[in-house]
């Protein structure tokens, strides 16, 4: 059941490209790929990677909102959060590094 939430929350919001925080506006929507999602050790936070956008973004499940964006020097592949949920380790898949 989690996974299907999880799904349902990162097209929701991804796929709505006036959704993420920053840059974006309606003259200029950014296209959005989410590749990997990690569930944070209490459930409120959902980590997304990006690869299209070259980010990881954190979004709220509950209200569906994007909560903070973060760019990469690569392009994200994996995410995984650490056990206490203070931070998330993103995978840029080129340079061989964990952000």
């Amino acid at each position: 059941m989690r996974a299907i939430r999880a799904a349902f929350v990162v097209t929701t919001v991804l796929a709505n490209p006036f959704a993420a925080v920053g840059q974006e506006t309606p003259s200029r929507p950014v296209y959005r790929s989410p590749f990997d999602v990690a569930f944070s050790p209490d459930g409120r936070t959902l980590a997304v990677t990006d690869p299209t956008s070259g980010a990881a973004v954190l979004i709220e499940p509950s209200s569906g909102k994007v909560t903070h964006e973060t760019s990469l020097r690569d392009e994200p592949s994996g995410v995984a959060w650490s056990a206490d949920g203070r931070f998330i380790y993103v995978a840029e898949r080129s340079a061989a590094t964990v952000a």
